[in-house]
C-alpha cells in the first residue's frame, strides 16, 4: 500500500525526535482520530483511523470508552517503539 501513496509515510519509530518523549498523548491521539489536520501532508491518502474506530464502535454498540482505549493503546505502542534519533545519513 505504501507504494500507492503520494508521499512516503513517516518512520513512526522516530516521532520522539519531533514531539519529545514520552510522546504527547493528546497530540498523537488527534493525529490518529483525524481531529488534527496536517497541511504539509496534503490530502489524506491513509484512512482516518478515528473514523474507522468510530464506525466499528457504532456497529458493535460498545461503550465509547472502547474507542478511547484503542487510541490510548496505539499511543502507548508508539511510545514503546521509539528509537534514538535517526542517523544523519539515513533518508527521512
Amino acid at each position: 500500500m505504501a507504494r500507492a501513496l503520494k508521499h512516503s509515510p513517516p518512520d513512526l519509530r522516530y516521532l520522539g525526535e519531533r514531539y519529545g518523549m514520552p510522546l504527547p498523548a493528546g497530540t498523537v491521539a488527534r493525529f490518529i482520530d483525524g481531529r488534527q489536520y496536517v497541511a504539509a501532508h496534503g490530502p489524506r491518502d491513509m484512512p482516518v483511523w478515528g473514523r474507522r474506530f468510530y464506525d466499528a464502535w457504532t456497529a458493535k454498540q460498545s461503550p465509547e470508552g472502547d474507542l478511547h482505549l484503542q487510541i490510548r493503546e496505539i499511543v502507548q505502542y508508539l511510545n514503546a517503539i521509539q528509537e534514538e534519533p535517526m542517523p544523519a545519513n539515513r533518508p527521512s
